[in-house]
């Protein structure tokens, strides 16, 4: 029987409990620019992309200019290609600027259809947890 070594079982990176839901978090870091921008690839392995049913968010880090993008899968361009132009040097480079420090979008009713809807945050004692009815 052949195990699976660490971090190759799931498409995801992390779990991150926004303390109403799991959110499935991918993370790619980029560390240099091309003539393209600043590019990351949105596929698991060869011609493989994410899809919804493996991750919720794909995490950008640009390292040298240290700056994030929180993208929801499903707002992610047919290529599986991501180039980011932080300057907006390029035509189009507004496309994931929107998700640029977009950590709001894991927040707990982020994902609620109304999200006017004020959630009351009650505490139990699981470890002193707190979680949103």
């Amino acid at each position: 029987m052949a195990w699976p070594s660490h971090g190759d079982s799931e498409c995801y990176d992390f779990i991150l409990d926004s303390g109403e839901r799991f959110w499935r978090v991918q993370v790619k870091s980029i560390y240099r620019l091309s003539r393209c921008g600043y590019q990351a690839m949105a596929e698991r392995s060869y011609h493989r992309r994410y899809t919804a049913e493996q991750i919720d968010f794909l995490v950008a880090y640009i390292v040298p200019r240290n700056i994030w993008y929180v993208i929801p899968v499903g707002c992610i361009a047919v290529s599986a290609a991501l180039a980011f132009y932080p300057s907006g040097s390029r035509r189009n480079a507004h496309r994931y600027e929107p998700y640029r420090e977009a950590w709001h979008l894991m927040a707990p009713g982020a994902d609620s259809p109304d999200s006017r809807i004020q959630r009351r945050v009650r505490t139990i004692d699981l470890h002193h947890k707190q979680f949103v009815e």
